[in-house]
């Protein structure tokens, strides 16, 4: 798997992560937003994940604060 579509992944991660804070509070989705960003880890390297984490966590991090 390339990069592109792992940074996808993690970008689709961190957004189904963030509508299950409120305002919408679907919280259903909240194990499930973790699916796309373990399978973009799978297989990548050491470098990858760490810049992927970063990359979840500030995605995540900013849509919760609008």
């Amino acid at each position: 798997m390339n990069f592109p579509i792992r940074l996808a992944l993690t970008a689709s991660s961190a957004a189904i992560a963030i509508v299950s804070f409120p305002p919408l509070h679907w919280s259903f989705l909240a194990l499930v937003a973790w699916i796309p960003f373990f399978v973009a880890l799978r297989g990548a390297s050491s470098k990858a994940c760490a810049l992927l984490g970063l990359i979840h966590g500030m995605v995540l991090f900013s849509g919760t604060l609008i």
